[in-house]
């Protein structure tokens, strides 16, 4: 294979797989013949060409749901990544729990142990989602929900991942699945977080690995806000994770202290600025990826 054809199957892969396996030797034939010899790279427009070819490609496809079909599709997305993120602090925060026990630095301090069973519930909700019978898939994500209800934390911080259970429930028996492209999203947010609340046990990395760690939902924000340019569904679902993991856990917080408060020293509840900051965001990135998506649904 030469630089050429190697660079060129590299541009190719704006095209979605089944198109690619269609029309990919033809197209790549075609680009081929029509570059001179001794060329590594195809020239600036027929890489251009490729490219924008590819988008357009994957944006016809996405044109075949209604708005309502893709509304659903972005709102199981979101909630499904919101209770990843969730899932993975937890499991975080316990398995922080067990390696500072085990090296006796503290007390071994852990919720009773249907957390592991209420943790592996939501989990498997998630997935459902993505693999399960639709029918399957709603009923497991409401028995997470129980378990979370019965056994996970307190009730005020459950609320959250319940609420977003029972809407999983409610949307995973529509019509289409979510695309398995898209797994991507939950699996590098859920191991980002993961690490991220791990590393805090571990005292002499966790300067180091913390900010690219942090940094990583901020990436992945800015790779869908562009990519709503051929798909908004993932940045209308990003969207809902920022609300339901930031403003809504903030929300919540407020309310416990609020109301394990004792004496006049409470002021009310009172949201931070950066809630009001992250709420105004996702505001308008739901917006503008609901406007686009709107444009791109079939009528």
């Amino acid at each position: 294979m030469t630089a050429l054809e190697r660079h060129c199957r590299w541009l190719l892969a704006a095209y979605p797989a089944w198109y690619r396996r269609q029309r990919g030797g033809e197209i790549l034939a075609t680009v081929l013949e029509a570059s001179p010899p001794g060329r590594s790279w195809p020239s600036p427009r027929d890489a251009r060409a490729l490219l924008m070819a590819g988008l357009q490609v994957r944006a016809w496809r996405n044109q075949r749901l209604t708005t309502a079909a893709s509304v659903r599709q972005a709102v199981l997305l979101g909630a499904a990544l919101a209770l990843a993120w969730t899932i993975s602090a937890d499991l975080a925060g316990q398995g922080a729990s067990l390696i500072l026990a085990w090296t006796h630095t503290t007390a071994l301090h852990l919720d009773p142990g249907y957390w592991i069973a209420a943790d592996a519930l939501v989990l498997a909700a998630v997935a459902a989602a993505w693999f399960a019978p639709r029918p399957a898939a709603a009923a497991l994500a409401l028995a997470a929900a129980a378990a979370m209800w019965q056994y996970w934390g307190d009730r005020i911080t459950v609320i959250q991942p319940a609420g977003l259970l029972i809407l999983l429930a409610i949307l995973a028996p529509g019509r289409s699945r979510l695309p398995r492209s898209w797994l991507w999203l939950a699996g590098v947010l859920s191991a980002a977080n993961l690490l991220d609340q791990a590393s805090g046990v571990l005292l002499r990395v966790y300067h180091v690995i913390n900010p690219p760690l942090s940094a990583v939902p901020w990436i992945i924000l800015g790779a869908v806000v562009l990519w709503a340019a051929v798909d908004a569904r993932p940045a209308v679902a990003m969207a809902i994770w920022l609300t339901s993991t930031w403003l809504v856990f903030n929300l919540l917080s407020s309310i416990d202290d609020l109301l394990s408060s004792t004496g006049g020293g409470s002021q009310g509840l009172v949201l931070s600025q950066p809630s009001y900051l992250s709420a105004a965001g996702s505001a308008v990135l739901a917006a503008t990826a609901i406007w686009r998506l709107r444009h791109q649904a079939a009528l």
